[in-house]
């Protein structure tokens, strides 16, 4: 049964929501068609539920196994709510307290071929809906839904929206009780709120993470499809120990630079909200000479260190990144415009993080050289593209290091990334007193060899001193990261469990 009213736009069904909103006890949702209210989850079929649940129960293994996000395990509401936000199917239905924000959801995919279609703005009342199942429960005995409001630390989505949440059980709420709706012709989107006022280019600690949460669900994904395609499938493991007994025969402990308490800040950043962090900071990187990679990082960085930092308060702040080439240097016409975003995803990584600031100065100065010596190519994941642009990557590494040694490392979660690190900033990081774990005949080979010492030892926490790598991270790990790939990114090595060739 139909509730409510029709009016020509979506610009004037605002308009009514808006005037609801005065009265301070509305919530809103926008839908581009008139579907029932249902949650994602009643709207899987019923085949692929099991998936569904089993989807759910990895997402809560996750959250409970994370360092950092006990928060969101111990708050079963706040630990959905990113569920939700995130695709993940729940028994939420997503609203906002914003007549503006429903009407982007309303309106967002709005064209030509959609004029036909009538998009509403969802209202809900939220006194009369509580008054109604308080009397339901009573009468009949259903379990009533719930209004939950909240605020989820780190879930700038939710924060941009403006979200709150109705949990939902039941497939079809509007059988027992009706929505109000302002339906309107979806002929054009709503003006005055763009996707980055809805959804934030910027990601906050909690959603830097999340990324390696849902590159292990792409592989759980993949090893399924190998196994019904009846393929081979083939697991790579690293052997058990961390090290070689041979090179180590009477083990490497975990150097003491990796305790608990030197850690802790790298996996437990102060928590900012979107609103504070953004900001109209818009810096201008000017590449002079692009073909001297070294003359790029040396330039960039010292522009970061006399113009950036000398901001008050800079490194809690969220900048877009503006980058201008001098003179025709052969790059394309794009490189600047698809640089750009990458440098803001770095120094979003970045500067929450405990690395000093010549650390950022310098990556930013290395991501810059890095994407001009690739020659401008794809800012994507090589591993998945054809063997030649791998190898204009490969060539870039060779072009920005000197005596560039490729790594592969990876978090227990089961997320990986590969990057580029040099020879020589590698044999810096190392403890100095791993030698003395080192068999009597093998020590004139592995010393001063650092891939021999990769191959034999593959646990940071074994091989490395925690204050000496993360440095390298920030200079020259991270940027290769977020020009090569699309998936997890690791800003710094705390939470890697194996570091060492592919």
């Amino acid at each position: 049964m139909f509730v409510g009213q029709k009016v020509e736009s979506v610009e004037e069904a605002v308009r009514e929501a808006q005037q609801l909103k005065r009265a301070g006890r509305y919530w809103f949702r926008g839908q581009s068609k008139g579907w029932s209210v249902r949650s994602s989850f009643t709207r899987v079929d019923s085949q692929n539920r099991h998936l569904a649940k089993q989807k759910i129960a990895r997402y809560n293994s996750w959250i409970k196994n994370t360092r950092g996000l006990e928060y969101l395990a111990e708050n079963t509401d706040e630990g959905i709510a990113v569920a939700q936000h995130y695709g993940l199917p729940t028994n939420f239905v997503d609203f906002t307290t914003e007549p503006k924000i429903a009407g982007f959801f309303a309106s967002e995919k709005a064209s030509d071929k959609t004029a036909g279609d009538l998009a509403c703005i969802i209202c809900l009342d939220v006194q009369d809906f509580e008054e109604f199942w308080q009397q339901t429960a009573r009468e009949l005995g259903y379990p009533p839904p719930e209004l939950l409001k909240m605020t989820v630390p780190e879930l700038w989505r939710l924060e941009a929206q403006h979200g709150c949440f109705l949990f939902c059980p039941y497939d079809d709420v509007e059988r027992i009780y009706n929505f109000h709706r302002i339906v309107f012709p979806n002929a054009h989107r709503l003006h005055g709120v763009s996707r980055e006022d809805v959804y934030p280019e910027h990601k906050s600690h909690l959603e830097v993470l999340l990324d390696q949460y849902f590159m292990n669900e792409e592989l759980i994904e993949a090893a399924r499809a190998l196994k019904e395609w009846k393929g081979h499938r083939i697991v790579i493991e690293a052997p058990k120990g961390g090290c070689s007994p041979e090179i180590f025969p009477k083990g490497l402990p975990e150097h003491t630079s990796w305790a608990d308490r030197a850690l802790r800040p790298w996996i437990e950043p102060r928590e900012e909200t979107f609103k504070k962090a953004r900001t109209a900071v818009v810096f201008r990187v000017i590449v002079r000479d692009p073909h001297d990679t070294t003359r790029v990082v040396r330039e960039i960085s010292k522009q970061l260190r006399d113009n950036l930092f000398n901001r008050d308060k800079i490194r809690s702040k969220l900048v877009k990144w503006h980058v201008e080439l001098e003179g025709n240097c052969g790059l394309p016409r794009d490189f600047e415009s698809r640089l750009s975003p990458r440098l803001a995803q770095l120094w979003d990584g970045l500067r929450r993080l405990p690395h000093s600031d010549e650390d950022i100065s310098l990556g930013v100065g290395m991501c810059v050289a890095f994407a001009a010596a690739a020659l401008g190519e794809d800012f994507r994941n090589p591993d998945g593209l054809h063997w030649e642009r791998w190898q204009r990557w490969e060539r870039a590494a060779h072009h920005c290091l000197v005596t560039p040694v490729p790594l592969h490392f990876g978090s227990d979660d089961g997320s990986y990334s590969r990057s580029y690190a040099s020879a020589a900033g590698l044999a810096a990081a190392i403890r100095p007193d791993v030698l003395s774990y080192v068999a009597e005949r093998w020590d004139q080979l592995v010393a001063e060899n650092v891939t021999g010492l990769l191959l034999k030892a593959w646990t940071p926490k074994k091989l490395f001193d925690f204050g000496l790598l993360t440095p390298l991270f920030a200079r020259e790990i991270a940027p290769y990261q977020v020009l090569t790939r699309d998936t997890a990114i690791f800003y710094s090595p705390a939470r890697l469990t194996v570091f060492g060739l592919p």
